[in-house]
């Protein structure tokens, strides 16, 4: 079984994690993901609650699959939202769709093992 540990749950280690999952379907795999927010996923950027902050690029242009570029557009429409592809959505509307995806995909991991770590990595090592 392969492990790997991902150091921070922001957007970037979210994506990866995902990813991993999506790509490599009945590959037994263990996934640790450390980070100290109780919000995986979000981060900084996409954790405001308030909607005027928006994001600065198309939604048409977001999701969190290369191969599946509509995919955030389909979870604003599936939600009855107003903003468009061309659109701006609010950076909470992104958090909030990160996490969904980041639950169906860790309650269907099959092979995959995934372990939230909500603390700080202070030190790795192979």
């Amino acid at each position: 079984m392969r492990s790997v540990i991902i150091i921070g749950g922001g957007l970037s280690g979210a994506l990866v994690a995902l990813n991993l999952i999506r790509l490599n379907p009945g590959l037994p795999m263990k996934i640790s993901l450390v980070d100290s927010n109780r919000r995986i996923g979000r981060g900084l950027a996409y954790s405001t609650a308030r909607v005027c902050h928006r994001l600065n690029v198309r939604a048409r242009h977001l999701g969190a699959f290369p191969d599946d570029p509509g995919d955030f557009v389909r979870w604003l429409r599936g939600r009855q939202d107003d903003v468009g592809p061309d659109g701006f959505a609010a950076r909470e509307q992104y958090g909030r769709y990160i996490e969904e995806l980041l639950q169906r995909y860790f309650d269907n991991s099959g092979a995959v093992t995934v372990d939230v770590l909500h603390d700080e990595a202070i030190d790795a090592s192979a």
